[in-house]
């Protein structure tokens, strides 16, 4: 602080010493706007203002040219702008002591004042010749203009012919019609827009304004098409009609579209005529008017009736023309049609449509459509009775004519009767035509035979050797169950199962209506069976892996084959280790198959099954069973870790390896689970090293989605939790 306080000192004494070198004699120049306001100086005193820049430059010095500046470091005392004088008469005003100046100032010279407005960047210059003498040069007039200069603004009118055209600026929409005048008004290049005319000129570039501006454009109209369609409404004298739109009146006249500049046709769409008299109706009401039902004017024939020409740059005329006519017709007779539905009491009836109620009374249809014919179906009959018919159909021929014109009536009765039936509930009957020992016994439901020719349903396995066969209808809504006692071999109900004889087996029909089946018995091989297979095997390989084989001598209708594990003989817990169905063959030639699956365990027995897939049935084969050896460590680990799955992460349809160290004495299991928490795979582990594969898929066989999976270790001595990762 003091050694800028004596640097203020020692400059103000420089100036002071250069000050006295030259002689002092001050220049005071009174300023404003030019409004003849004041500007905008507020400082006063011995202070320069800070929105100007002031240089002084003094011309006549023999060594050139002398400038000094209020931004050049010369001191506000010997250069400034201020305001100067006694309130109320405050005023702007330059000063400049000439001894501020290198050179000591000669009478005759001259003194150049720049002055900068900084926020605009405008400049005023003015200049002096010294007078004689030292006093105080004071000018107070003329007062020197400095900036910032005022804003003049200047219009702009756009006119044109003919008026009321949209004007566009820099190919913006203004908003504006002419005439209108723009205040102020803009540089840019200006136009009006109306694609009917020509206009000249075609547009305008307007510089920046110096003065108030008009500027016209003349439009010339461009011939153009116009189309004019006639619609003629013909009907009986009194009537009106309403259309599209607007358009309504009375009938018997044309009703007109146009002209208009663009194929616009207003006169499209429904025309309504008003009501017809009491027994009377329109034939078409309303008439739909369309686009095709208009036609030029009988002097072209090209559908377009031309006045003018395009020759002589005149417009084209188009002339369609189009009739409609409303007809008056008396209402029919009435009809009348009524439908007596008799039958017990208390019973309900439902017919076609939205006919339905009790019996014993009267439906009755009022139009000339006679809806009430279709089936009529009543509700179910008493215990232990049937419907001689249901439903009953309706006719026509069933109805007849009364008395009076175009009514007609009609009966139906239902009518129930005891129930009898061939294989009634809780009898046991000997199947007619077949051998003796071979009977029927229905505990829930009854059946009647079905007579008439018959021909059984070839089986798939041509092994199958049909013995007899029975078909039968279920009745009622079901479900049936029977007992069939047999002396055959097989028992085939054809869509719904086979079942393995001799002897008794019972069998369930599930719910339908009135169920139709056929029932065959025979000998020789499963009558559904699509495949005859020689060999189904299990073998390890040289990885330790289980192979899987099985040959099939022949094949008909059979989809495919899938193969089951489990690590016991229970082949209801199985689980599929083929997700995707492999593919027959269909052939009736030998053919081999084969699966090798990796997902084993040294050291464990694996059960599988093969199951053959058709289209409405599949047979199992099975179990084989294997052990899978290796080499066991002759060291048991001396307590159960696991170490962590490598690779990890892995990606989708890779395999990932979990080592698992179980100590003697131990075994458990290491289950895989997704971010939800659910079981994906679970593996059982032993005491010794177990080495865990898995490819990323779950117990079916189905493939894990990328995310986060964790294995969890389950021991009596150990319980421990890890992560791993499914990538893309």
């Amino acid at each position: 602080m003091k050694k800028q306080l004596l640097l203020t000192v020692i400059l103000i004494f420089a100036v002071s010493a250069f000050l006295m070198a030259n002689t002092s004699r001050t220049y005071l120049q009174r300023c404003s706007l030019d409004t003849g306001l004041e500007a905008p100086v507020t400082n006063t005193g011995v202070t320069t203002s800070p929105d100007y820049i002031v240089h002084a430059t003094l011309v006549g010095p023999p060594t050139g040219d002398e400038t000094v500046g209020t931004d050049l470091g010369t001191p506000a005392g010997s250069l400034r702008i201020n305001r100067v004088g006694l309130s109320p008469n405050y005023y702007t005003a330059t000063n400049v002591n000439l001894a501020i100046f290198p050179t000591q100032w000669q009478a005759g010279w001259t003194v150049v004042m720049w002055v900068k407005h900084i926020a605009t960047q405008e400049v005023a210059t003015w200049s002096i010749v010294i007078p004689t003498g030292t006093t105080t040069i004071n000018i107070q007039t003329p007062i020197q203009v400095i900036p910032p200069a005022s804003v003049v603004n200047y219009t702009l009118t756009v006119t044109s012919t003919p008026t009321g055209q949209p004007i566009y600026k820099d190919n913006v929409d203004t908003g504006e019609v002419t005439p209108h005048t723009f205040d102020p008004g803009v540089a840019g290049t200006y136009k009006v827009v109306n694609p009917l005319y020509t206009w000249v000129p075609s547009e305008t570039v307007v510089p920046a304004l110096t003065e108030n501006t008009t500027i016209d454009f003349q439009g010339t109209l461009i011939p153009v098409d116009s189309w004019v369609y006639n619609l003629e409404v013909v009907g009986p004298i009194g009537y009106t009609v309403t259309g599209p739109g607007a358009y309504s009146g009375a009938m018997n006249q044309t009703f007109n579209c146009g002209p208009n500049a663009t194929d616009i046709n207003d006169l499209v769409g429904a025309w309504t005529a008003s009501a017809a008299p009491a027994g009377w109706h329109w034939v078409v009401n309303p008439i739909n008017v369309t686009a095709g039902m208009f036609s030029a004017g009988k002097s072209t024939a090209n559908l377009k009736a031309i006045q003018g020409s395009r020759t002589n740059g005149a417009k084209t005329n188009y002339v369609y023309n189009a009739t409609i006519t409303f007809v008056l017709e008396a209402d029919p007779d009435t009809w009348t049609y009524n439908l007596i539905v008799n039958g017990p009491a208390g019973k309900t009836v439902t017919g076609p449509g939205s006919y339905a109620g009790p019996v014993n009374q009267v439906y009755t249809c009022t139009t000339a459509i006679n809806d009430l014919l279709g089936d009529w179906t009543i509700s179910a009959a008493d215990a232990g009775y049937h419907w001689v018919m249901n439903p009953i159909t309706v006719v026509p021929a069933d109805f007849v004519g009364a008395k009076v014109d175009h009514e007609f009536n009609a009966t139906i009765t239902f009518v129930q009767e005891a129930d009898t039936y061939d294989f009634p509930e809780g009898d046991t009957v000997q199947i007619p035509g077949a051998v003796a020992g071979n009977t029927i016994q229905f505990t829930d439901g009854n059946a009647n035979l079905i007579g008439g020719p018959y021909t059984p349903t070839p089986p798939l396995n041509p092994l199958f050797i049909f013995g007899f066969g029975q078909p039968l209808t279920l009745v009622g809504a079901g479900p049936w169950t029977f007992t069939l006692t047999t002396t055959y071999e097989w028992i085939w109900i054809p869509g719904h199962g086979v079942w393995v004889g001799p002897g008794s087996v019972t069998i369930t029909i599930l719910p339908t209506k009135d169920e139709d089946i056929e029932i065959q018995y025979g000998s020789g091989g499963d009558p559904t069976l699509p495949v005859e297979l020689s060999y189904f095997g299990a073998t390890l390989t040289a990885q330790n892996f289980v192979n899987l084989t099985w040959v099939s001598q022949s094949e008909t209708g059979l989809l495919g084959y899938r193969v089951y594990r489990n690590e016991t003989d229970n082949q209801a817990s199985a689980v599929s280790i083929t997700p995707s169905m492999i593919p027959a063959t269909n052939t009736s030639t030998t053919q081999s198959y084969n699966i090798v699956d990796s997902e084993v365990a040294i050291g464990s027995t694996y059960w599988y099954w093969l199951e053959a897939v058709d289209m409405g049935h599949s047979t199992f084969n099975g179990p084989v069973s294997v052990l899978v050896q290796g080499e066991v460590p002759p060291v048991l680990p001396e307590y159960t870790t696991m170490r962590n799955a490598y690779p990890n992460p892995f990606r989708a349809n890779s395999n990932t390896t979990i080592e698992v160290s179980v100590k003697a004495g131990e075994a458990g299991t290491v289950s895989v689970y997704n971010i939800l928490g659910q079981v994906v795979k679970t593996y059982s582990v032993k005491e010794g090293p177990n080495s865990l594969n898995w490819n990323g898929k779950d117990s079916k066989g189905n493939v894990c989605g990328s995310g986060i999976y964790f294995y969890k270790l389950s021991t009596p001595s150990m319980n421990q939790t890890k992560k791993m990762v499914i990538v893309k």
